[in-house]
């Protein structure tokens, strides 16, 4: 992620001294990035997605009335929030009450750089990274870098962990999409163990077609093409 980050800052550069018209524009004013954080939120009919960056908040997410009137119109909010803002006083409460509202939240470990996009439109993110990103920042209109930076969050997306509301421990959960569930776990130690698939079907009281066949679903999940590419897979993901 971090060699996208500095590819998709380079270009935000290369605009901004290259000259091309109002493609990109430098918000230098805290209180004009501010404004603009707003205005994209006010402005997004269908979408708006954030990174969020721990200790680097132009609005608090509890104070931004801008999110939640948008959220009350039908836009969808959906988010990257670093693992260690989670630590934040206050803030798993906000979490709990944005997913209660119907926003999308994916927790990651690292988290490089704050962003926001507002449908496929506009997108803001900081110019130079340090102790002074609040207070500078590019607004990026329609064009090639703001899909750079459309396709920058889809990747981030993909490998977060969703977010979902439980009610045990701090009340939030992370929904791992590449687990595997208790009995393909049992099935999978065994047959890594060594044990024939006979032998693990009458252990689990099922058939070893049915072995075989949950065996073969999980080669397929896993993109393996053998049983030896299976396991490092399982060891890997941790399914085993």
């Amino acid at each position: 992620m971090s060699a996208a980050e500095h590819a998709v800052l380079a270009l935000a550069e290369q605009h901004r001294t290259g000259g091309e018209g109002d493609a990109v524009e430098v918000i230098s004013d805290i209180d004009a990035v501010r404004h603009r954080f707003r205005q994209l939120q006010e402005s997004a009919r269908h979408e708006v997605r954030l990174m969020m960056v721990p200790e680097l908040s132009v609005v608090p997410r509890s104070a931004n009335a801008a999110e939640r009137a948008g959220v009350r119109r039908g836009v969808l909010y959906r988010t990257i929030l670093h693992r260690e803002a989670l630590t934040e006083p206050g803030m798993v409460a906000q979490v709990l009450a944005d997913l209660a509202a119907g926003q999308r939240i994916g927790i990651a470990d690292a988290v490089p750089v704050k962003l926001i996009i507002a449908d496929r439109e506009l997108a803001m993110l900081p110019l130079f990274r340090g102790d002074n990103t609040a207070a500078a920042s590019v607004l990026v209109h329609a064009g090639g870098l703001l899909e750079a930076l459309v396709a920058y969050f889809e990747l981030a997306w993909e490998q977060a962990y969703p977010l979902s509301p439980r009610t045990t421990g701090d009340g939030l959960v992370e929904e791992r999409p590449d687990a595997i569930d208790e009995f393909d776990a049992r099935m999978l130690a065994l047959v890594l163990a060594g044990l024939t698939d006979q032998a693990v079907g009458a252990r689990l009281g099922v058939s070893r077609r049915t072995v075989q066949r949950r065996i073969g679903e999980l080669m397929a999940r896993a993109g393996a093409e053998s049983r030896i590419q299976l396991g490092w897979h399982a060891a890997r993901k941790g399914w085993a």
